[in-house]
């Protein structure tokens, strides 16, 4: 499903709505909303998963650290600085793999907004959307983001947009 907002008819012109909608059927042809959605669900139901782990790691490090605390046995205390030390690590470990995946799926956005314009200028609508992604710089101005910020932005930067379809065309 292709949505037009009441804003974006108020602000293109007939044929930058053109270009626009050329460039959504892009992510529709090749597939990007479908693969958005199994995304959306596989991050869903990770989410659910590292929930689950995450609430097992803090009740090993409770139970750990009570034992500690009670009991005058080497052996427990050095167990429970081994739970602490497992616990720190796995959360360090889910960190990594959150970091990574959002980068992954931010990079993989990115390349396809670049090929669903490619689909627009290649039926023939790259003059169309030119114009709207140019209206669109106008409006959103400059924006100073962090190196993470850039690495996890989910479409790239308009200027590059923009110059790849101007050197296409």
């Amino acid at each position: 499903t292709i949505a037009v907002t009441k804003g974006a008819i108020n602000i293109f012109s007939e044929d930058e709505l053109k270009g626009v909608i050329a460039h959504e059927f892009g992510h529709l042809k090749y597939g990007h909303t479908k693969a958005s959605i199994v995304t959306f669900i596989g991050n869903m139901f990770f989410s659910v998963i590292i929930a689950i782990v995450q609430l097992i790691l803090q009740v090993i490090d409770s139970i750990s650290t009570a034992f500690a605390e009670t009991s005058r046995n080497l052996a427990v205390i050095v167990i429970a600085g081994i739970c602490k030390v497992c616990v720190i690590i796995l959360n360090l470990y889910i960190f990594a793999i959150n970091i990574i995946g959002q980068l992954l799926l931010s990079a993989n956005s990115r390349r396809n907004e670049f090929q669903a314009d490619k689909f627009a200028l290649d039926i023939g609508y790259g003059e169309e959307l030119l114009s709207s992604l140019c209206l669109l710089e106008k409006f959103n101005g400059e924006n100073k983001l962090t190196m993470f910020q850039q690495m996890t932005m989910s479409h790239p930067y308009m200027e590059k947009r923009i110059a790849r379809l101007e050197e296409a065309l």
